[in-house]
Formats: C-alpha cells, sequence, structure tokens
C-alpha cells in the first residue's frame, strides 16, 4: 500500500512523463488498477508504431503540436502560430476533427 501511495503521489504531476509512468506501473492517476487488456492492446499499438518508417521530424512536429495544441487555442491562434512557424495553416479536415466537435 505504501508503494502504490508513493507511486500515485508522483504521478499526480504535470505532463507526458507522468502519464507514461502510470502505464508502465499499469496504476491509473487515481490509484486505480488498469486493465490488462488494455494495457495489452496499449502495447500492441506502440509496438506496431515503433515499426512504423517515418520520414520527417517536423511533419511528426507538427502533428503532434495541433494534437495538444487544439485544447490552448482558438482555430485562428493555432492558424497564425503554425504559419508563424512555417508550417502549413490547419487543413479543412483538421480542423473539423478538432474545433467542430
Amino acid at each position: 500500500m505504501i508503494k502504490i501511495y508513493f507511486l500515485i503521489s508522483n504521478f499526480m504531476k504535470n505532463g507526458p512523463e507522468a502519464i507514461d509512468k502510470a502505464i508502465e506501473e499499469g496504476i491509473e492517476l487515481d490509484g486505480s488498477k488498469i486493465s490488462e487488456e488494455k494495457l495489452k492492446l496499449y502495447r500492441k499499438v506502440k509496438d506496431l508504431e515503433s515499426k512504423r518508417e517515418r520520414h520527417r521530424a517536423s511533419d511528426c512536429m507538427r502533428t503532434r503540436i495541433v494534437r495538444s495544441a487544439n485544447n490552448y487555442f482558438s482555430l485562428n491562434e493555432l492558424n497564425r502560430e503554425l504559419k508563424n512557424a512555417g508550417w502549413n495553416t490547419l487543413s479543412e479536415k483538421e480542423e473539423k476533427f478538432f474545433f467542430n466537435k
């Protein structure tokens, strides 16, 4: 029980590292256990994704930015930021997916 409390208190931090650590330990941030079925599927997809060949790091960066930034920026703000950084603004498909929910 002490180990679980220690792990949970360490998870209660911001950032993706907290999620990665929680998944690695198989424990939700609230202390409950993540089901083995969920962990198995997650690991399977991560394994498949690790084998996919990549071509441009900057394209992956843009994708990661768009997936997260839509939570913090308006559509216009995000498009302006992308354009200022030298990337394409959001496509119609991205706009619909991230902003027209």
